[in-house]
């Protein structure tokens, strides 16, 4: 209920009086504007809401400052709250609640516990392929097979080391670097010291030691890895060199004339396109275990055993 101060009529509800036509509503005296008025728009009206006359002699329906009229202060007040959820929305993109969480503030679309628990998921599987890309060992320099023969030698280095691949006499992987000596060296792929290798010599040779913090990861280039390590005798990956990347191992074990022991089995060979002249001239390995392998992806495995004369026994 409400009483018109033009007419004095009482009225229900609504702001145009149903007798006079006053537009309570615009009475700036009553109902305050969200922004303070100037002297000339308060001397427009009077507490009792009648217009004056302006000096052109008529009265005035409509206030003089546009937009400053109740409706105006509800618009205005809408606008004050919106400008404040999207600065809400971008503080917390600042305090590193990420892009996610600061749209959730603005949208209200998620709460802050659902997108943190989508960025540690996120977080977590990034985590995973970063760990599952570490641990490279370093790719072999060689030159393309020859008809002559080509590749590497036995007197080739061995992984960045001064003693020829003809000088080891075995080869073990391991899972951790624990017990290497303060003498090992860096055979990862980036050279961030993942991967160390350390030689142990003995009355026959060398023994080589390869290690990374839960086993190590070929090279997707895996070509002439031991290839011309004549005197080797065993190789033992242990379940501890993961192949699943590895696309070429080409002459891996090629001229490893004195081989009679190589846990060939545990190498994954399911993205492997070329495994040619692997067990080349292998001449003293009695037996060869492959029915683990996978061959699906293979195009060339031209002289995979050329010159294993000693091979008695083939599991395919």
């Amino acid at each position: 209920m409400w009483i018109c101060p033009r007419c004095g009529s009482e009225n229900d509800n609504g702001w145009i009086c149903p007798k006079c036509g006053y537009d309570d509503s615009k009475n700036y005296e009553r109902h305050l504007a969200a922004f303070p008025l100037s002297d000339e728009t308060r001397k427009t009206y009077v507490s009792s809401g009648d217009v004056l006359e302006e000096k052109i002699g008529k009265k005035q329906d409509k206030p003089i400052l546009s937009g400053r009229s109740f409706k105006g202060w509800k618009r205005n007040l809408l606008l004050i709250l919106a400008v404040a959820v999207l600065g809400l929305g971008l503080w917390g993109r600042g305090r590193g609640f990420g892009e996610e969480e600061g749209r959730a503030a603005v949208t209200g679309t998620d709460s802050a516990e659902e997108v943190n628990a989508r960025e540690e998921e996120s977080g977590n599987e990034s985590f995973e392929r970063e760990e599952e890309k570490r641990n490279i060992l370093m790719r072999v320099p060689h030159e393309e097979d020859s008809s002559e023969g080509g590749g590497v030698s036995g007197e080739d280095m061995l992984f960045r080391t001064n003693i020829a691949r003809n000088e080891f006499v075995s080869v073990v992987f391991l899972d951790t670097a624990e017990k290497a000596p303060e003498e090992c060296w860096d055979v990862s792929e980036k050279e961030d010291g993942s991967v160390v290798a350390w030689a142990e010599e003995g009355e026959e040779g060398y023994r080589l030691y390869i290690a990374g913090e839960g086993g190590v990861t070929a090279n997707e280039d895996s070509d002439y890895l031991f290839s011309g390590c004549t005197n080797v005798t065993s190789i033992a990956f242990n379940g501890n060199f993961d192949t699943s990347d590895t696309s070429s191992m080409n002459s891996l074990f090629r001229d490893c004339e004195n081989l009679t022991e190589v846990d060939a089995d545990t190498l994954d060979t399911s993205k492997a396109g070329s495994i040619r002249a692997v067990f080349m001239n292998c001449g003293k390995l009695p037996s060869i275990r492959l029915n683990s392998w996978d061959t699906s992806q293979v195009t060339d495995m031209t002289a995979l055993f050329y010159g294993c004369a000693g091979l008695n026994e083939l599991d395919l």
